[in-house]
């Protein structure tokens, strides 16, 4: 297809997750699964609140969880969407298919420092 940007398109939380790996530099296959799984805050005070407990992890795309764990682990899932771990292990979720603006994850990645500052 055409390599247009479309600003008004949508993706979603969890390729927003991919964007942020690809950014700063983090590549999930550099992890075990069992890593993965197992990625939380570092002030997470539970292990239960871990990627495997999220109420809808079944939901993010398996070759996904990698970025989604590492982007959780990082803090984003709470900057961003203002998602803490009691909230993604809960009842309320990650939602990794709900759609964000392309604008709002520019404006993500600008906010978090994410750009050349050349």
């Amino acid at each position: 297809g055409e390599m247009l940007f479309s600003p008004d398109d949508f993706i979603s939380r969890q390729d927003l997750c991919l964007i942020y790996t690809n950014v700063v530099g983090k590549n999930p296959k550099h992890y075990a699964r069992d890593e993965i799984l197992q990625m939380r805050p570092v002030l997470a005070n539970s292990k239960q609140h871990t990627l495997d407990h999220f109420s809808d992890f079944n939901h993010i795309a398996p070759s996904l969880q990698g970025a989604v764990g590492l982007a959780y682990q990082d803090d984003v899932l709470e900057k961003t969407f203002n998602l803490r771990p009691e909230q993604l292990t809960g009842k309320t979720g990650f939602k990794p298919t709900a759609s964000i603006s392309r604008k709002e994850a520019l404006l993500f990645l600008y906010q978090f420092g994410l750009r050349d500052n050349r």
